[in-house]
């Protein structure tokens, strides 16, 4: 969060041109790196059990200072809004997290080397961590979404993030429980799809609730049907990504 903060006020400034006054630190730029340190979090999704500890220390280094200026660039020289940050947190951390492992992975082949991939995957352990998470996540997102609104458009953010929210957890038991053996829940397709629907709203357009809704089903239809069949379908078996961008293991 700390070097969040610093990187996105100094682009900021480069961006505006304006180094006449000294950074400062209160609720937005609090925030705004928090938002930093989610991106971070979500490129650590791709590569957990396959880096060191070190290496971790390095990425985060450098993710900062190139999530802080493409932040930047969208705010001030675009304008861009991303009131949930879809564009410049989730989009960014993810495909930052996918060139690491595919950087990692041509190297690693460079140099013949072998990556254990014991590590890459989950247990019961690991799965009731992930889902304490999701948990907390699901709570605390409304607010994450809503902490830099102002006025009326602050509580709209709110209001369809609840209800996306909401219309993903349903859907995401539902499509769970008629998809898999059995009709039994997965714990995967829980912990990726109760959050899925409020990564895609959009607040300047929604201004229907039910369309809000309507998004939340519509993404988690995807996110669990495209994860059923990657794993299940011979046609895409589990390391079919890994193996097609060279990523490792």
């Amino acid at each position: 969060i700390q070097w969040g903060t610093l990187t996105n006020g100094f682009w900021h400034r480069v961006i505006d041109n304006d180094f006449s006054h000294q950074l400062t630190f209160s609720i937005e730029e609090l925030v705004t790196g928090d938002f930093a340190a989610g991106a971070v979090l979500i490129t650590f999704g791709a590569l957990l059990g396959r880096t060191s500890p070190l290496q971790m220390i390095a990425i985060v280094g450098l993710e900062l200072i190139f999530y802080s200026l493409s932040e930047a660039i969208g705010v001030l020289e675009h304008q861009a809004v991303d009131m949930g940050g879809s564009i410049y947190v989730h989009t960014f951390g993810a495909y930052f997290g996918l060139a690491c492992s595919l950087v990692l992975g041509m190297t690693r082949r460079r140099n013949n080397g072998h990556v254990s991939t014991k590590f890459n995957g989950s247990d019961r352990t690991s799965d009731r961590f992930a889902m304490v998470g999701a948990i907390v996540l699901w709570i605390f997102w409304p607010s994450f979404n809503g902490a830099l609104a102002v006025g009326a458009s602050q509580h709209r953010v709110v209001i369809n993030t609840v209800l996306a929210l909401s219309a993903s957890c349903v859907m995401a038991f539902a499509a769970s429980a008629y998809l898999r053996p059995h009709h039994k829940l997965s714990m995967v397709d829980i912990q990726n799809a109760t959050l899925a629907g409020q990564l895609s709203f959009v607040e300047k357009w929604m201004r229907d609730k039910r369309g809000e809704g309507g998004v939340g089903f519509v993404c988690v239809c995807v996110c669990v049907c495209v994860f059923f069949v990657c794993s299940s379908c011979s046609l895409f078996p589990s390391p079919f990504l890994p193996s097609s961008l060279s990523s490792f293991p």
